[in-house]
Protein backbone atom coordinates (compact mmCIF):
# COMPACT_ATOMS: atom_id res chain seq x y z
CA UNK A 1 0.00 0.00 0.00
CA UNK A 2 1.30 3.50 -1.23
CA UNK A 3 2.13 5.51 1.72
CA UNK A 4 3.71 9.23 1.48
CA UNK A 5 5.69 11.28 3.86
CA UNK A 6 6.52 15.27 4.00
CA UNK A 7 8.10 16.25 6.45
CA UNK A 8 8.36 20.21 7.50
CA UNK A 9 11.30 21.72 9.51
CA UNK A 10 10.71 24.93 11.26
CA UNK A 11 12.74 26.79 9.11
CA UNK A 12 11.14 25.65 5.98
CA UNK A 13 12.60 22.49 5.19
CA UNK A 14 10.56 20.37 3.03
CA UNK A 15 11.66 16.51 2.49
CA UNK A 16 9.20 13.90 0.83
CA UNK A 17 9.74 9.98 1.95
CA UNK A 18 8.08 7.49 -0.56
CA UNK A 19 8.26 4.73 -2.81
CA UNK A 20 10.10 6.98 -5.26
CA UNK A 21 13.40 8.58 -5.43
CA UNK A 22 15.45 10.33 -4.20
CA UNK A 23 14.00 9.09 -0.66
CA UNK A 24 12.91 5.90 -0.58
CA UNK A 25 10.59 4.83 2.35
CA UNK A 26 10.99 1.43 4.00
CA UNK A 27 9.37 1.45 7.09
CA UNK A 28 7.30 4.18 9.52
CA UNK A 29 6.69 2.86 13.26
CA UNK A 30 4.44 4.51 15.36
CA UNK A 31 1.75 5.74 14.12
CA UNK A 32 -0.47 2.64 14.66
CA UNK A 33 -0.21 2.65 18.31
CA UNK A 34 -2.24 4.25 21.30
CA UNK A 35 -0.32 3.96 23.96
CA UNK A 36 -1.58 5.12 27.92
CA UNK A 37 -0.27 4.04 31.10
CA UNK A 38 -3.14 3.64 34.11
CA UNK A 39 -2.94 4.52 36.90
CA UNK A 40 -4.88 2.70 40.02
CA UNK A 41 -4.67 2.77 43.84
CA UNK A 42 -4.73 -0.52 45.99
CA UNK A 43 -5.64 -0.41 50.04
CA UNK A 44 -4.12 -2.92 52.62
CA UNK A 45 -6.26 -5.93 52.56
CA UNK A 46 -8.26 -4.78 49.48
CA UNK A 47 -9.63 -6.31 46.91
CA UNK A 48 -7.64 -5.93 43.80
CA UNK A 49 -7.89 -1.64 43.23
CA UNK A 50 -9.12 1.18 42.09
CA UNK A 51 -8.63 2.84 38.74
CA UNK A 52 -7.71 6.39 38.77
CA UNK A 53 -7.22 7.45 35.16
CA UNK A 54 -5.67 7.33 32.25
CA UNK A 55 -2.04 9.19 30.92
CA UNK A 56 -1.82 9.41 27.38
CA UNK A 57 1.85 8.56 26.07
CA UNK A 58 3.94 10.67 23.77
CA UNK A 59 4.40 9.58 20.92
CA UNK A 60 7.63 7.98 19.81
CA UNK A 61 8.09 7.52 15.62
CA UNK A 62 10.82 5.82 13.51
CA UNK A 63 11.03 6.33 9.75
CA UNK A 64 13.24 4.22 7.97
CA UNK A 65 14.64 4.35 4.41
CA UNK A 66 17.26 4.80 1.63
CA UNK A 67 18.48 7.24 -0.70
CA UNK A 68 21.84 7.55 -3.48
CA UNK A 69 25.18 7.72 -1.88
CA UNK A 70 25.79 10.66 -2.46
CA UNK A 71 26.97 14.11 -0.07
CA UNK A 72 23.97 16.26 -1.35
CA UNK A 73 21.51 13.59 -0.11
CA UNK A 74 22.92 13.54 3.07
CA UNK A 75 23.04 17.55 3.56
CA UNK A 76 19.46 17.43 2.45
CA UNK A 77 18.73 15.05 5.71
CA UNK A 78 20.63 16.99 8.15
CA UNK A 79 18.88 20.10 7.27
CA UNK A 80 15.69 18.97 6.92
CA UNK A 81 15.59 17.04 10.60
CA UNK A 82 18.16 19.44 12.64
CA UNK A 83 18.38 18.28 16.25
CA UNK A 84 15.64 19.59 18.98
CA UNK A 85 13.96 21.27 15.75
CA UNK A 86 9.85 21.38 15.99
CA UNK A 87 8.62 20.31 12.51
CA UNK A 88 5.34 18.85 11.46
CA UNK A 89 4.93 15.49 9.72
CA UNK A 90 2.41 15.45 6.73
CA UNK A 91 1.50 11.65 6.11
CA UNK A 92 -0.97 10.21 3.09
CA UNK A 93 -1.96 7.11 2.31
CA UNK A 94 -5.44 6.65 -0.27
CA UNK A 95 -7.56 9.10 1.05
CA UNK A 96 -6.31 9.71 4.71
CA UNK A 97 -4.19 12.92 4.69
CA UNK A 98 -2.93 13.56 8.72
CA UNK A 99 -0.91 16.09 10.48
CA UNK A 100 0.90 15.78 13.63
CA UNK A 101 3.64 17.95 15.29
CA UNK A 102 7.62 16.88 16.70
CA UNK A 103 11.11 17.04 17.87
CA UNK A 104 13.93 15.48 16.53
CA UNK A 105 15.24 13.02 18.47
CA UNK A 106 18.10 11.77 16.08
CA UNK A 107 19.17 11.18 12.78
CA UNK A 108 21.36 7.84 11.75
CA UNK A 109 23.08 7.22 8.25
CA UNK A 110 24.56 4.10 7.43
CA UNK A 111 26.58 3.67 4.18
CA UNK A 112 25.48 0.34 2.34
CA UNK A 113 27.97 0.90 -0.69
CA UNK A 114 25.99 1.75 -4.00
CA UNK A 115 22.76 3.57 -1.51
CA UNK A 116 22.96 5.03 2.35
CA UNK A 117 20.17 3.58 4.88
CA UNK A 118 18.45 6.47 7.19
CA UNK A 119 17.03 6.39 10.49
CA UNK A 120 14.80 9.31 11.98
CA UNK A 121 13.58 9.38 15.20
CA UNK A 122 10.60 11.67 16.05
CA UNK A 123 8.71 12.57 19.40
CA UNK A 124 5.25 13.75 19.33
CA UNK A 125 4.31 15.44 22.88
CA UNK A 126 1.20 15.78 21.91
CA UNK A 127 0.69 12.04 20.65
CA UNK A 128 -2.71 13.52 18.42
CA UNK A 129 -2.90 13.23 14.68
CA UNK A 130 -5.01 15.88 13.30
CA UNK A 131 -6.31 17.09 9.69
CA UNK A 132 -4.22 18.68 8.09
CA UNK A 133 -6.63 21.84 7.33
CA UNK A 134 -8.88 23.56 10.01
CA UNK A 135 -12.69 23.77 9.73
CA UNK A 136 -14.01 26.72 10.29
CA UNK A 137 -17.80 27.29 11.45
CA UNK A 138 -19.86 30.88 11.68
CA UNK A 139 -22.36 32.02 13.67
CA UNK A 140 -24.04 35.10 13.10
CA UNK A 141 -26.84 37.08 13.26
CA UNK A 142 -26.89 38.22 10.03
CA UNK A 143 -26.42 35.24 6.53
CA UNK A 144 -24.34 37.34 3.90
CA UNK A 145 -25.34 36.97 0.51
CA UNK A 146 -23.66 39.20 -1.62
CA UNK A 147 -21.45 37.64 -4.14
CA UNK A 148 -19.04 38.41 -6.86
CA UNK A 149 -19.08 38.87 -10.01
CA UNK A 150 -22.19 41.65 -8.39
CA UNK A 151 -24.98 42.03 -10.98
CA UNK A 152 -27.81 44.43 -10.31
CA UNK A 153 -30.73 43.71 -11.89
CA UNK A 154 -32.52 46.87 -13.28
CA UNK A 155 -35.53 47.88 -10.90
CA UNK A 156 -34.92 45.08 -8.76
CA UNK A 157 -32.13 45.57 -6.69
CA UNK A 158 -30.04 42.82 -4.56
CA UNK A 159 -30.46 41.74 -0.90
CA UNK A 160 -27.03 42.23 0.75
CA UNK A 161 -27.76 39.91 3.69
CA UNK A 162 -30.71 37.81 5.39
CA UNK A 163 -31.78 37.84 9.59
CA UNK A 164 -30.11 34.33 10.28
CA UNK A 165 -33.13 32.15 11.97
CA UNK A 166 -30.71 30.26 14.67
CA UNK A 167 -28.14 31.47 17.35
CA UNK A 168 -26.79 28.25 17.17
CA UNK A 169 -23.83 26.71 16.35
CA UNK A 170 -23.47 22.69 16.26
CA UNK A 171 -20.57 21.16 15.85
CA UNK A 172 -19.96 17.35 16.46
CA UNK A 173 -16.88 15.59 17.53
CA UNK A 174 -16.55 12.23 16.55
CA UNK A 175 -13.44 11.38 18.40
CA UNK A 176 -12.80 10.11 21.85
CA UNK A 177 -10.85 13.39 22.45
CA UNK A 178 -12.13 16.59 24.10
CA UNK A 179 -10.73 19.03 21.07
CA UNK A 180 -9.38 23.24 21.78
CA UNK A 181 -10.42 25.26 19.52
CA UNK A 182 -9.64 29.03 18.18
CA UNK A 183 -12.79 30.91 19.07
CA UNK A 184 -13.26 34.53 17.24
CA UNK A 185 -15.63 37.14 18.75
CA UNK A 186 -15.86 40.06 15.89
CA UNK A 187 -17.76 42.82 16.29
CA UNK A 188 -19.45 44.90 13.94
CA UNK A 189 -20.77 47.85 16.57
CA UNK A 190 -20.37 48.08 19.59
CA UNK A 191 -20.44 45.15 22.07
CA UNK A 192 -20.21 44.68 25.75
CA UNK A 193 -18.63 41.43 27.53
CA UNK A 194 -19.67 38.56 24.27
CA UNK A 195 -20.89 34.95 26.28
CA UNK A 196 -20.47 31.82 24.63
CA UNK A 197 -21.96 28.86 26.15
CA UNK A 198 -22.50 25.35 25.22
CA UNK A 199 -26.13 24.95 25.91
CA UNK A 200 -25.92 21.26 26.19
CA UNK A 201 -23.12 20.92 28.63
CA UNK A 202 -24.34 24.50 30.27
CA UNK A 203 -20.67 25.87 30.29
CA UNK A 204 -20.14 29.21 29.76
CA UNK A 205 -16.92 31.52 28.33
CA UNK A 206 -17.87 34.68 29.77
CA UNK A 207 -15.28 38.01 28.66
CA UNK A 208 -15.25 41.20 30.49
CA UNK A 209 -14.42 43.49 27.45
CA UNK A 210 -15.70 46.03 25.42
CA UNK A 211 -15.73 46.12 21.91
CA UNK A 212 -16.31 49.07 18.75
CA UNK A 213 -16.70 48.71 15.22
CA UNK A 214 -13.69 46.01 13.69
CA UNK A 215 -12.33 44.86 16.82
CA UNK A 216 -12.41 41.13 18.31
CA UNK A 217 -11.21 38.73 20.69
CA UNK A 218 -9.69 36.01 20.02
CA UNK A 219 -9.10 32.60 22.81
CA UNK A 220 -7.71 29.61 22.10
CA UNK A 221 -8.13 26.45 24.06
CA UNK A 222 -5.91 24.01 22.99
CA UNK A 223 -4.10 22.02 25.40
CA UNK A 224 -1.16 23.85 27.01
CA UNK A 225 -2.34 26.64 25.01
CA UNK A 226 -5.05 28.97 26.70
CA UNK A 227 -4.80 32.21 25.90
CA UNK A 228 -6.76 35.33 25.35
CA UNK A 229 -5.86 37.92 22.79
CA UNK A 230 -7.71 41.61 22.21
CA UNK A 231 -7.16 43.04 18.75
CA UNK A 232 -8.97 46.85 19.73
CA UNK A 233 -8.03 49.73 17.30
CA UNK A 234 -5.33 47.43 15.77
CA UNK A 235 -3.41 46.27 18.52
CA UNK A 236 -3.16 42.76 19.73
CA UNK A 237 -2.57 42.42 23.26
CA UNK A 238 -2.64 39.12 25.24
CA UNK A 239 -5.38 39.65 28.43
CA UNK A 240 -6.11 36.89 29.99
CA UNK A 241 -7.55 38.31 32.49
CA UNK A 242 -10.81 39.40 31.05
CA UNK A 243 -12.37 35.44 31.25
CA UNK A 244 -14.83 36.34 34.01
CA UNK A 245 -14.21 34.10 37.32
CA UNK A 246 -16.07 30.70 36.63
CA UNK A 247 -16.17 30.29 33.21
CA UNK A 248 -14.20 27.72 31.32
CA UNK A 249 -12.27 27.76 27.99
CA UNK A 250 -15.31 25.88 26.30
CA UNK A 251 -13.69 22.64 24.42
CA UNK A 252 -15.09 20.20 22.19
CA UNK A 253 -16.80 17.48 24.02
CA UNK A 254 -17.23 13.64 22.24
CA UNK A 255 -20.43 14.05 20.22
CA UNK A 256 -22.77 16.72 19.95
CA UNK A 257 -21.77 20.33 21.23
CA UNK A 258 -24.16 23.36 20.44
CA UNK A 259 -22.93 26.52 21.15
CA UNK A 260 -24.76 30.31 21.48
CA UNK A 261 -23.77 33.42 21.54
CA UNK A 262 -25.03 36.12 23.79
CA UNK A 263 -23.66 39.76 25.02
CA UNK A 264 -24.82 42.35 28.37
CA UNK A 265 -25.24 44.96 25.07
CA UNK A 266 -25.20 44.49 21.73
CA UNK A 267 -25.86 41.06 20.91
CA UNK A 268 -27.02 42.22 17.14
CA UNK A 269 -23.35 43.19 16.15
CA UNK A 270 -21.42 40.47 16.91
CA UNK A 271 -20.71 37.29 15.25
CA UNK A 272 -18.52 34.21 15.95
CA UNK A 273 -16.33 31.90 14.28
CA UNK A 274 -15.10 28.32 15.24
CA UNK A 275 -11.82 27.04 13.98
CA UNK A 276 -10.80 23.33 14.76
CA UNK A 277 -8.85 20.47 14.44
CA UNK A 278 -10.50 17.18 14.47
CA UNK A 279 -7.97 15.16 16.04
CA UNK A 280 -7.51 11.01 15.60
CA UNK A 281 -5.62 8.69 18.36
CA UNK A 282 -3.62 6.62 15.14
CA UNK A 283 -3.73 6.54 11.83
Amino acid sequence: MSKSIICKSSTGEIIEISNKFPFLLDTIDGIHEIAGELATVKSAFGVGSKYIGTSINDRPITITGSCRNQINYRDKLYKAFPLNDCGTLYYYEKDISRKITYYVESVKISDNNSHEIFQISLLCPSPYFTDIEETVVQLANWNKLLTFPLIIPDGQGIQFGSKSTSLLATIINLSNIEIGMRIVFNALGNVVNPKLTNVITEETLILNQSLSDGDSIEVTTYINQKNIYVNVDNERKRKNNILVFGSKFLQLHNGTNSFKFDADDGIENLEVEFYYYNHYEAV
